[in-house]
């Protein structure tokens, strides 16, 4: 699009000046930049100083904020603006999880059965494993699935893993020799060993190596085993995925307050059933948003090594009923807001007391 014609003996404004001004008021909704667009940039020009080359960061802010408040339509109406700021939370805080999740598909691989029957044997030489399983998905419910657990979710929800049991060793009982011995072993295959941890049932070794992490574990004040375990780690890329995924889930919360606000403003009726759906998905979300943040708080918290949590623990465990309730009343305020409007002509014409 070319800049506006400034007229006889006015400057051109800068190119550069145009293009940012045409940006920012892509923040408006598209039925308004297409009856006030132009003129609103007309303004925006004559008000700039002559070489100016870009918005300045106040007519950024401005722009964006009143383009944003604009999508929300009842322009005398603050309450309108709390409710699209908490929506925008809620809708923020699910991408940030998404995006999490989504971020989870580029870690790397589970070893092949020759590279970790080359771990087992470094890390327990001369041991032959009683037991042993391999699980490639990223997560997993470890106990076998059926319907209740597509509606409710479960608390087995692990990262997928390699797990190998054996027979307790010479070193076991020996919490302090177990730990010294197994890190030795891990050390000299290349691992770093980034944590002992000791509890009621044993002593367990952490350590990492290119995005796996591994950990043996004597637990023979239990069950008289040793266990080895290798699953993937977090990796760096994950949480800027999921602040990006916040981002996004918020913008996309508030453009959809903003949509369904102008679709039923003026129909008391819509508005009733579209707000009694919001109450519903509301109240029906907090359990999966409060697991979610639990698990978020856990792991930022955590000061020793330990499994990855999964953030978006709660969509899966205890909260996965509520929020597909919530879901639910979240697609059903969408389809009503989408009904197409009965114009008072269609009215007027369908009358008896008008037929011909």
């Amino acid at each position: 699009m070319t800049a506006p014609d400034p007229g006889p003996g006015k400057t051109a404004p800068d190119k550069s000046l145009v293009r940012g001004y045409r940006r920012l008021l892509l923040a408006y909704p598209r039925d308004f930049r297409r009856q006030h667009g132009e003129e609103l940039l007309d303004t925006l020009l004559e008000a700039a100083p002559a070489g100016r080359r870009r918005p300045t960061g106040r007519e950024t802010a401005n722009l964006l904020r009143h383009g944003l408040r604009r999508h929300l339509g009842r322009p005398r109406s603050p309450r309108i603006v709390l409710v699209a700021v908490l929506f925008s939370l809620v809708t923020g805080a699910l991408g940030g999880v998404c995006g999490v999740w989504a971020s989870w598909s580029a870690a790397r691989d589970l070893p092949g059965p020759a590279a970790t029957a080359a771990i087992a044997a470094a890390v327990m030489p001369g041991q032959t494993p009683l037991h042993q399983s391999r699980n490639e998905e990223l997560f997993f419910y470890d106990d076998p699935t059926d319907a209740s657990t597509i509606l409710y979710g479960a608390d087995d929800y692990s990262p997928g893993r390699l797990h190998f049991l054996y027979a307790a060793t010479p070193e076991s009982g020996n919490r302090a020799g177990f730990a010294r011995i197994a890190g030795e072993r891990l050390r000299a295959s290349g691992w770093r060993v980034t944590g002992v941890r000791h509890d009621d049932w044993g002593v367990v070794v952490w350590a990492e190596k290119d995005g796996l992490l591994a950990n043996v574990s004597d637990t023979t004040n239990g069950c008289g085993c040793v266990d080895l375990t290798i699953m993937r780690d977090t990796r760096w890329w994950m949480w800027p995925a999921g602040v990006a995924g916040g981002l996004a889930g918020a913008l996309a919360g508030w453009l959809l307050l903003g949509w369904l606000s102008r679709r039923i403003h003026g129909r008391p009726l819509r508005q009733v059933a579209v707000n009694l759906c919001g109450l519903v998905f509301g109240f029906a979300i907090l359990p999966a948003l409060m697991l979610c943040g639990l698990a978020v708080v856990t792991a930022a918290v955590r000061s020793g090594p330990g499994q990855p949590e999964p953030p978006w623990l709660g969509l899966v465990y205890l909260g996965r009923f509520p929020a597909i309730v919530a879901a639910g009343a979240l697609l059903c305020a969408v389809a009503l807001a989408a009904l197409p409007h009965r114009r008072v002509t269609d009215r007027a014409t369908s009358h008896p007391g008008n037929a011909t």
